[in-house]
């Protein structure tokens, strides 16, 4: 490769020039990621109104009327970027839930897969922005990274298929496994600079039928299984547990395998 500036650039940025030995990665990212955006706003439904609106625990519109005030109409829109602004009805709500439904089932089908991700991601900034308290998570901002660097990964066209035509561009690849990377090691790196003694001293056994579980997320139930954490305590030595604190770091200090290629 001719690594003068220009086709450095090309190389990175030119579709034409892209990985076109990751069709098949490529084309299972997308459907596994439009999976989880219909996972996400199919939980939305049945509680968005609760939560957001005009009777909710946190009403939306209340938010975005005080957003308004304290900021001009430009900023207002970079600070929340909102489809909420609009309305922030209870029909509105639930209609961009049952859109980013359908755009995430279109994203699954590979019908539009760029398109179908626009309106992902709209819809679900939309919530984020203006879900106050309830935008805290990790896997909201997560998703929505994902999500936006996905709109330059995914091919174009109505029905692109493998989208052979078009491979992935190398920069948003990277940028892909840079977040895979980003959260895997500082998952680690939190877990040593907790000062927990549990994790430093191996005593920490997890379950990795949970989410939190596996990511270390526990509640102080020393000596019990909890059926929602899934973690013990351990007050004794244990090597399985101890085995399993061991893999976890291997796993998480690094993980330079996400750049390794094959």
């Amino acid at each position: 490769m001719d690594w003068a500036p220009a086709s450095a650039v090309r190389w990175l940025f030119d579709s034409e020039q892209g990985a076109s030995d990751r069709l098949i990665p490529r084309w299972l990212f997308l459907r596994a990621l439009g999976l989880i955006y219909f996972s996400a706003f199919f939980s939305l439904v049945f509680q968005i109104s609760g939560l957001l609106g005009p009777q909710g625990i946190l009403p939306a519109n209340d938010y975005l009327e005080a957003v308004g005030r304290s900021l001009g109409h430009l900023a207002r829109l970079w600070f929340a970027p909102t489809l909420l602004w609009f309305s922030s009805s209870s029909h509105m709500l639930l209609g961009l839930c049952w859109m980013g439904m359908f755009a995430s089932l279109l994203l699954v089908l590979n019908i539009w897969p760029r398109a179908m991700l626009v309106i992902c991601f709209a819809c679900f900034l939309s919530f984020v922005s203006a879900a106050q308290d309830f935008s805290g998570y990790q896997s909201d901002g997560m998703l929505l990274e994902a999500g936006f660097i996905s709109l330059f990964f995914a091919p174009p066209g109505i029905r692109p298929g493998w989208g052979a035509v078009r491979p992935p561009i190398r920069a948003s690849l990277f940028l892909l496994q840079w977040e895979w990377f980003r959260i895997y090691f500082e998952s680690g790196i939190a877990k040593i600079a907790s000062g927990d003694p549990q994790w430093r001293n191996l005593r920490v056994a997890l379950k990795p039928r949970t989410v939190l579980g596996r990511s270390g997320i526990r509640e102080r139930l020393g000596g019990h299984w909890h059926p929602v954490y899934g973690y013990k305590e351990m007050t004794g030595p244990d090597a399985r547990a101890r085995f399993t604190t061991i893999i976890e770091y291997v796993q998480e200090h690094p993980p330079w395998s996400i750049f390794a290629g094959h």
